[in-house]
């Protein structure tokens, strides 16, 4: 099969044989100028038309991601043996510890299955690590390892739906912002929130969606609905961003969407909905409407707190003393002071110059996309400016939700999407403005890879607060140490 692509004064011929790969490096830069990588005279809808040969996918677009990939693993192995074993990030090993109670497991015969850690966190990590811990005792590394590689394929998921919707090279630009963003990579390293698995969900939902509206498979509505459900049963928060995301479809695509609004696959996905969620159901009939109550019963975070952590997450400072000691012996305050005000006291100052430019990127988005309407990248980014901002806007009215990094990361990876899009569709309207695009986009990562090394000294030179305190390592070193009974308060 041959096509003609043309941009400019280029022109390149593709040919594409059984593997449909694209040959030659001429068409891979077509694709970035021209941003579709499509024949100039078939214009393509992002959703409708099904996988064609004519999709971009030639092998320096795929070593690109792969590399990216690698990247952003390498940064994850440097930091990961540094701090201590932070409290929530063990929270699921519960049910490995003898005589540790759990709070909600489900009586089959003899045998307890864990099912709830809180009323509003699964016990999904600790069946997933299941097969790991029976070959490798929990630590540092077998608790952190596995979700690197999380953080890696949820990298590679989202950069294919990109890819699949769009083109290869704004593929690689978001991919590139996402997998050097500090918030990001260091949340996928710990999973404190835990949010790793989220991040995942949303990718692979995204995709499987794409894929069901572009095909109509009923099997890629069932996967998709699925994965909602455990995301949901794994955090209950993940409902702000299921929410956002329904918003966004409808938004964005109805026209798509609504030959799929049929009977037959409502019922299919509420059924694998249900199914992914069975867990946080059977709790939640064990103990009427437990996971809504005590959302009410959770101490309320203010609304400026929010705004900041927003801020911060975007611009990468929000790991800056929570996790990160600022300068040596650096000490937050943890009393005198209500909650809120002490979090706010301690972002007061920074020594993370410039941090991202991310939220630079993103605001100038926001400015000039309602001049984009004409663009065919027009119906992705009003997809992600919905999707984002109405999980956002839950966020701020739920009590105590968006009060924290591993709250506010679960906007991700929408604000890399909306920055790298939009740099592309002004390059569409704007043929001259090729560099400017491509240098946008390198500025915030190349702002993200400085911040990265910064956090890095820091760590280094400056240690970990006393939430990720390395004296944990120590005390376990004593305690194996001693013929003495240990008790544990």
């Amino acid at each position: 099969m041959q096509k003609v692509y043309a941009s400019g004064r280029l022109q390149a011929t593709a040919r594409y044989g059984t593997d449909g790969a694209v040959a030659g490096r001429a068409v891979w830069y077509s694709a970035l100028v021209n941003h579709q990588g499509d024949p100039v005279a078939e214009p393509r809808d992002f959703l409708s038309q099904p996988e064609s040969p004519g999709r971009d996918r030639s092998r320096m677009t795929t070593a690109l991601l792969i590399a990216v990939a690698a990247g952003m693993f390498a940064v994850e192995l440097l930091f990961l043996p540094l701090p201590g074993i932070q409290q929530d990030e063990a929270v699921f090993v519960a049910p490995y510890l003898s005589g540790v109670p759990i709070f909600f497991s489900i009586q089959l015969g003899d045998v307890p299955v864990p099912v709830m850690a809180l009323e509003y966190v699964g016990m999904t990590k600790s069946w997933l690590y299941w097969p790991i811990f029976a070959i490798w005792e929990p630590g540092v590394w077998s608790m952190r390892l596995p979700v690197c590689f999380v953080g890696v394929l949820t990298l590679l998921v989202f950069a294919a739906t990109v890819r699949r919707a769009s083109s290869g090279p704004l593929a690689v630009c978001a991919a590139l912002l996402l997998a050097t963003d500090a918030t990001f990579l260091l949340t996928n390293t710990f999973d404190w929130g835990p949010v790793c698995l989220l991040l995942l969900a949303t990718a692979g939902i995204s995709f499987f969606l794409q894929r069901f509206v572009a095909t109509g498979r009923r099997g890629l509505l069932a996967a998709a609905f699925f994965i909602a459900g455990v995301a949901v049963w794994h955090k209950a928060l993940f409902f702000a961003v299921l929410v956002g995301m329904a918003a966004g479809w409808v938004t964005a695509f109805h026209e798509q969407v609504r030959p799929r609004l049929v009977w037959r696959n409502f019922v299919v996905a509420s059924l694998a909905f249900c199914l992914g969620a069975a867990p946080l159901i059977a709790f939640n009939i064990h103990a009427p409407l437990a996971t809504f109550r005590a959302a009410q019963q959770l101490p309320p975070t203010p609304f400026s707190e929010k705004l900041m952590m927003l801020r911060n997450t975007l611009n990468g400072r929000a790991l800056e003393h929570y996790m990160i000691r600022s300068e040596p012996g650096e000490r937050i305050p943890l009393t005198g002071a209500p909650l809120e005000e002490l979090v706010e006291s301690w972002y007061r100052e920074t020594s993370l110059f410039p941090g991202s430019f991310l939220l630079g990127g993103l605001v100038l988005s926001l400015l000039v996309f309602p001049f984009l309407g004409r663009s065919r990248l027009f119906p992705l980014l009003l997809f992600g400016w919905v999707a984002s901002g109405v999980a956002a806007g839950l966020m701020l009215a739920f009590r105590s939700a968006g009060g924290g990094p591993h709250h506010t990361v679960l906007l991700y990876p929408a604000p890399h999407l909306l920055v790298a899009g939009t740099a592309f569709a002004l390059l569409e309207r704007f043929r001259k403005a090729l560099l400017l695009a491509v240098a946008g986009c390198a500025l915030v990562a190349a702002s993200n890879l400085l911040l990265l090394a910064q956090y890095h000294s820091a760590a280094r030179s400056n240690g970990f607060s006393v939430y990720w305190t390395d004296a944990l390592d120590n005390l376990a070193a004593a305690v194996r140490e001693s013929p003495l009974p240990v008790v544990a308060l």
